[in-house]
């Protein structure tokens, strides 16, 4: 009897699969726009995360990340659509949801940064996210891709906070980053230490702060902690804790003058409110 047949030759299909693979890339590297972390990246370095990331998706209830089997220990998750609660020891502690993150420590910190400590992440509805390996990024950037990551990570966040991004102008942002140094501390463990300065300035890429007197959050993901220190030449409150991980950059105002005079490259002064409401204005 008669047939109708719809035809689809190789070099058609093959033209086809370019088309969806353009579509999914375009689509990917519209998402990596949103990440507010990866805003000081050039478009081409954004495309080269595009296209190594990967899509997975998840039920609700699903572990994404088991604190009891953990894997995935070089892994980021990037939130495209849906929600995740992170939990230790079944206690609630943040919700995420879209154009959000975590796992961003797995990227950023070696063995040599012994974390004692693992988190469950859930889909608490249906949710998909896009994993990004470490091995990627290096793929991607070389092996400085954690100076690449912190760099866009510590300008989002001072260039973002209301009162740092007066003081640290995106001009000179570059050679401000230059004196911070990558920390890391314990669940617990104090902010402040008689083996360094106190009078530091401290931007958290990841977890949290909290005041162990009060009981109170200090500061989270993309916090800056430090304004006194400028204001008031005071120190870090002996009361800060890690809760439950904490990493951040942090600097004093020491390493500012030693970084600035060698490249040159800061020549304006800060003009700063003391206590009793008189303006002074301290070259450094």
């Amino acid at each position: 009897e008669d047939v109708v047949l719809y035809v689809l030759d190789g070099e058609s299909f093959q033209n086809i699969q370019k088309e969806l693979i353009k579509g999914r890339l375009e689509e990917q590297f519209n998402f990596i726009k949103k990440i507010p972390i990866f805003d000081s990246l050039n478009n081409i370095e954004k495309y080269n995360i595009a296209e190594k990331i990967t899509i997975m998706e998840y039920n609700v209830g699903d572990k994404i990340i088991d604190e009891d089997n953990p894997k995935d220990n070089e892994t980021m998750f990037l939130i495209k659509s849906g929600s995740v609660k992170i939990e230790k020891h079944n206690k609630s502690l943040k919700t995420l949801g879209e154009n959000e993150y975590f796992g961003v420590e797995k990227i950023l910190l070696d063995s040599s940064y012994p974390i004692e400590s693992h988190l469950t992440v859930r889909a608490i509805e249906v949710t998909v996210c896009y994993k990004l390996y470490k091995k990627d990024l290096i793929e991607a950037f070389g092996i400085g891709y954690k100076d690449i990551l912190l760099f866009s990570i510590f300008k989002w966040c001072i260039l973002h906070h209301t009162f740092f991004k007066d003081i640290f102008s995106e001009k000179y942002i570059c050679s401000i980053f230059n004196s911070f140094k990558l920390h890391f501390y314990k669940a617990g463990e104090s902010l402040y230490s008689d083996k360094r300065s106190n009078k530091r300035i401290i931007v958290v890429i990841e977890g949290n702060v909290s005041d162990s007197e009060s009981k109170t959050f200090v500061a989270s993901r993309g916090g800056v902690i430090g304004k006194e220190v400028i204001m008031k030449n005071e120190e870090i409150s002996k009361n800060l804790v890690a809760y439950p991980n904490l990493i951040s950059l942090e600097s004093d105002l020491s390493n500012f003058t030693k970084t600035f005079s060698v490249e040159h490259t800061f020549k304006r002064t800060i003009t700063i409110m003391k206590r009793n409401n008189k303006l002074k204005k301290i070259p450094i």
